[in-house]
């Protein structure tokens, strides 16, 4: 299926700081998404409090921000089968968007589907007011640290602000935006402890001896993280953070979800109550 790619993303590949990101999020993945992503039992367990959620809450048009494989995405349309229509996944990972077809393939999902190879760095290519409904899981919105519009670069919380302003943009009046996040100095050690446990529960003994092997560097992508948002390039707020945050953006905070992602994760409802000019 044919990705579209913003000119803007790939003007945010001049700067430095921007690449070292991005590499720093590819070892990540490499070493520690196998352990304590995707398919792990404290991965899954915030996917579904995030879904769970949101759930009565997704309208016609959803936008997964930060998409992966889509599987946040898929089981929105397991709980709101009937009324979701199209959905609109972003990535900064091409070859990840790649894998959304077949994954709402899998739960019949015959809607619209629109790929776009972007990210939280720069405006969403879309027009005002043109989503019902937005999610986020362990995404865009807690790794937009860095933000490029015609006013020029943004780092920090200055960026997230951006972001969020974009994101009241695209939604229609009353539309909710559904996150997941980090606690504030989560403990990665214990993702993966949980990760660890739920393989020998499984009898995945491949995949637990992947794991021991690369525990050395699961480690040093942990503490990358950890310094990632040290530098406000990833933001793992409290329940308060978020709150004023959200509201500076014209957004309601509806509901919290907490103890999901072995105790390190934190779940956001906002509904859209005030356009932002």
């Amino acid at each position: 299926m044919r990705v579209i790619t913003t000119t803007d993303f790939q003007q945010t590949l001049q700067y430095p700081k921007v690449r070292d990101m991005l590499a720093g999020f590819t070892k990540w993945n490499a070493v520690a998404l196998p352990l304590m992503g995707t398919m792990s039992a404290p991965y899954i367990s915030i996917q579904h409090a995030l879904a769970d959620a949101m759930r009565g809450r997704a309208g016609k048009t959803v936008l997964d921000y930060g998409c992966g494989t889509g599987s946040i995405t898929a089981m929105l349309i397991k709980d709101n089968h009937s009324d979701i229509r199209r959905v609109i996944a972003v990535d900064s990972d091409s070859a990840t968007l790649q894998e959304v077809e077949p994954t709402l393939n899998k739960i019949g999902f015959h809607g619209q589907l629109e790929l776009i190879n972007s990210s939280s760095m720069v405006p969403l290519p879309l027009n005002a007011e043109e989503v019902d409904t937005m999610v986020s899981g362990l995404g865009a919105i807690i790794y937009s640290g860095f933000h490029l519009n015609s006013v020029g670069p943004l780092e920090g919380r200055a960026a997230l602000a951006e972001c969020l302003k974009d994101c009241n943009r695209v939604l229609k009046p009353g539309g909710y935006l559904g996150f997941s996040s980090l606690v504030p100095n989560p403990n990665f050690r214990e993702i993966k402890r949980q990760s660890i446990l739920s393989l020998l529960k499984g009898l995945r003994f491949k995949s637990l001896i992947v794991a021991i092997r690369n525990a050395s560097k699961i480690e040093k992508a942990s503490q990358f993280m950890k310094e990632f948002a040290t530098a406000g390039w990833a933001h793992y707020l409290a329940e308060q953070q978020w709150q004023e945050v959200l509201q500076g953006c014209g957004f309601t905070v509806v509901e919290f979800r907490r103890g999901s992602y072995a105790g390190q994760g934190l779940v956001v409802i906002a509904q859209k109550t005030s356009s932002f000019q």
